[in-house]
């Protein structure tokens, strides 16, 4: 498994985190870069990354840390879940329930 890191306190993440255990600082996964960025467009991101990134629609339903380009207007997806085919209706609490963890 690989090894991430916090950019603003070195913490060491696992890739699933979206929040640093350490210094709270909220993370997304850049799949450009291969890397957990600062995703509150805060200095520790880097230049690159402080406007050029919103995240994945998906992040409040099935908890995807994965970040999207602002410059893609065409998707409000990460390039993970637009691989996805089915997802359960939003009345569905349980299909919701298990989609997050699927």
């Amino acid at each position: 498994m690989r090894d991430f890191i916090c950019p603003k306190c070195g913490q060491h993440l696992a890739f699933e985190n979206s929040l640093c255990l350490s210094c709270g600082s909220p993370l997304g996964y850049n799949s450009e870069k291969g890397t957990l960025v600062i995703a509150d467009g805060g200095p520790y991101g880097g230049p690159a990354d402080v406007h050029r990134y919103r995240r994945c629609a998906n992040f409040g339903i099935a908890q995807c840390n994965w970040l999207v380009d602002m410059a893609d207007t065409d998707n409000e997806l990460c390039a993970s879940c637009r691989l996805t085919r089915t997802r359960p209706n939003d009345a569905d609490t349980v299909g919701m329930t298990a989609y997050a963890v699927a």
